[in-house]
């Protein structure tokens, strides 16, 4: 049966791409981590909303991935399975098109993992999950997950309450290395690790591989492209941390004078080729 749903879902696809030309492709975006389901003290839920950008209607393909990159069924207010196609009408004039898919929070045992969203036409993506204690319809914690473009060097504030989620979705095994740095701009740890292809991996900075306890910032960069977001914690309060821009020069010295970091433009979102 899920056979059977994807080949009708990629036939869906080939008709849009054919309908739209050639030169139309795939739009593809990433969310590199969800939870749902239920701890000893907690339940956990997520929630994607997905908006039509484009002037017509839309169909967007939603699937999920456990952490080791194998698709991962999920039970949702559309059903149970690892792939949901979206359809999402022609938007009014005076109103947006969109579309939830939430995943459950009684759906079983505590799962994490990752979501690729994807069309022919422009749409917005965007996950919301949070924290119930056992019975209780409010949330406790609450955290945003904007999609996450795929790079090379990714950069964000280091605190040992601060943790990060990966994803590698390409077809090979990443190569990561991480350079941290202090509030004063000095070294304190780099290392290295994999992430074999499209798996997820989520730790906080104080565990391993990393092991830091000090405050400043991380780079992380890879050989292959990833998807990540780094996330705050203050007890039962959560918030995702945008990424910051990548130092172009990283404890650099010249004369025996500290230089210090030189940053990207702020309104930058692409990392530099070469980062030394």
């Amino acid at each position: 049966m899920k056979v059977e749903k994807m080949l009708m879902i990629l036939l869906f696809l080939l008709v849009l791409l054919v309908g739209k030309g050639e030169s139309q492709q795939l739009i593809t975006q990433y969310l590199p981590h969800f939870v749902a389901g239920s701890l000893p003290g907690s339940d956990w839920e997520s929630k994607l909303l997905l908006v039509n950008l484009s002037g017509g209607s839309n169909a967007v393909v939603v699937e999920f991935f456990d952490n080791s990159g194998a698709p991962m069924a999920v039970a949702t207010n559309k059903g149970t399975n690892s792939s949901f196609m979206v359809l999402l009408p022609k938007p009014a004039s005076d109103s947006v098109s969109s579309e939830v898919l939430q995943i459950m929070r009684q759906s079983g045992s505590f799962v994490t993992g990752w979501v690729k969203a994807y069309s022919v036409e422009p749409f917005g993506v965007d996950l919301e999950f949070q924290q119930f204690l056992p019975g209780s319809t409010e949330s406790v914690g609450k955290a945003d997950v904007p999609p996450s473009p795929v790079e090379n060097v990714l950069t964000y504030p280091l605190a040992p309450n601060n943790g990060v989620s990966l994803v590698n979705p390409g077809s090979q095994d990443a190569n990561i290395t991480f350079t941290a740095f202090d509030r004063a701009g000095n070294k304190v740890r780099e290392g290295k690790f994999t992430l074999a292809r499209g798996a997820h991996t989520a730790m906080f900075f104080n565990q391993d591989p990393f092991f830091l306890e000090e405050k400043g910032i991380i780079v992380i960069a890879s050989n292959i492209p990833l998807s990540g977001i780094a996330l705050e914690f203050e007890g039962l309060v959560f918030k995702t941390i945008p990424r910051i821009p990548t130092p172009r020069k990283l404890d650099s010295r010249r004369a025996g004078i500290k230089i210090g970091f030189v940053y990207l433009n702020s309104n930058d979102r692409s990392p530099m080729p070469k980062v030394e």
